[in-house]
């Protein structure tokens, strides 16, 4: 998606025209002609508006790739509508708007700061105990002894080893050798 000035030469670039919240806007100002390019690395100055809301300045760097095009980005933008526009170098004529739409998050990453007194909760609900970073060093020493564990298995023992199952089997064949004696089959 962009924004072309044609009278300078200039178009500005946003990545994309949706984003979530949370989430970096990546801009872009590439000058049609190279020669009309800022000289200064850091020459160009974008001005973010939301609607209805304050502006926001972003400085754009030249790219390592071109000396014609300048990329920088935002982040922590509130949800709504925003229109970029460069502010520096003055450019002829009213300065051309790059919208775009930052949309509230509805999924699990639209919370992501660290709840430490829910975690406090959850950790004395289990029996346990919440460590902090700072705090985490600590974890192994206050960790209790533990337990020993077998690690090896006992060897298998074959059930056709088993006494009490030759007992059954030669049992089962006597059964069966009387059966057929008393009925005349041997």
């Amino acid at each position: 998606m962009g924004l072309r000035d044609g009278a300078r030469g200039v178009e500005l670039v946003a990545d994309r025209s949706e984003y979530r919240q949370g989430e970096t806007v990546a801009l872009r100002a590439r000058f049609l002609d190279e020669h009309l390019a800022p000289g200064a690395d850091d020459g160009v100055q974008v001005i973010v508006e939301q609607a209805g809301g304050p502006q926001r300045q972003a400085t754009l760097a030249r790219s390592p790739l071109s000396p014609g095009i300048f990329e920088g980005s935002l982040s922590g933008l509130p949800a709504g509508r925003y229109r970029a526009w460069i502010a520096a170098p003055p450019l002829a004529g009213p300065p051309q708007a790059q919208p775009f739409v930052v949309r509230a998050s509805t999924d699990e990453l639209a919370r992501t700061a660290l709840d430490a007194r829910a975690l406090r909760a959850a950790a004395q609900l289990a029996g346990g105990r919440y460590y902090s970073l700072d705090e985490a060093g600590r974890l192994p020493a206050d960790l209790p002894p533990g337990r020993g564990a077998r690690i090896e298995s006992l060897p298998p023992q074959p059930v056709w080893n088993s006494p009490l199952l030759a007992s059954l089997f030669v049992l089962l064949l006597t059964v069966e050798w009387a059966l057929r004696k008393r009925c005349g089959l041997l």
